[in-house]
C-alpha cells in the first residue's frame, strides 16, 4: 500500500494514546522510516504490520486494514502537488471556491 507522507503522519496522529503498531514494513524510496517522520510529499509505502488498541491486546489488526479503514472514514483527502509559483495565488483561490484549503 502507498500513501504521501502528508496522510501518513495524519493516520498516526489520530489514533488514541495507547494504540500502536508492531512487525510493520513502512519506507520511503527503499528506506525503512524507523520512526522518523517522512517529507510531506514522500511516498509511504506499507504492506504489513499489525495494529494493537492497548498494551493488553493481544490480537491487533492489520495495518493496512486499518489504514484503509481510517481513510474510508474521513470526509476530505490530503493530496500532495507541485504547481509553478506564478500560478499558486491561482490554485489556492481555486481551492477555496471549491471548498478545500491548503495546509502549508
Amino acid at each position: 500500500m502507498k500513501t504521501n507522507g502528508a496522510t501518513w503522519k495524519a493516520y498516526l496522529a489520530s489514533w488514541p494514546q495507547d494504540q500502536w503498531f508492531d512487525d510493520s514494513d513502512e519506507s520511503v524510496a527503499g528506506m525503512e522510516l524507523d520512526g522518523d517522520d517522512p517529507a510531506d510529499d514522500a511516498t509511504v509505502t506499507f504492506t504489513c504490520g499489525v495494529v494493537y488498541a492497548t498494551r493488553m491486546d493481544q490480537e491487533g489488526v492489520s495495518l493496512v486494514s486499518h489504514f484503509r479503514k481510517w481513510q474510508r472514514s474521513l470526509s476530505v483527502t490530503t493530496v500532495v502537488v507541485e504547481v509553478p509559483r506564478a500560478k499558486l495565488d491561482e490554485l489556492k483561490a481555486w481551492l477555496k471556491t471549491n471548498g478545500g484549503k491548503t495546509v502549508t
